[in-house]
């Protein structure tokens, strides 16, 4: 819970210009979610493995 509270702090923080690239990102990874699952899991697994030495 406490990274969780850390990743909202970080994301409050940011300039809304890079807020909005931050909204886009996520509105494109939910549609690949959607249309693509198993790609989605793989673009998961390398999100979490890159942000883990972050």
């Amino acid at each position: 819970m406490e990274d969780t509270s850390k990743k909202i702090d970080w994301i409050r923080s940011l300039p809304d210009y890079e807020k909005d690239k931050l909204k886009k990102i996520l509105s494109d990874l939910n549609e690949i979610m959607e249309t693509d699952p198993k790609g989605f899991k793989q673009i998961d697994s390398k999100m979490q493995s890159f942000t883990e030495g972050h």
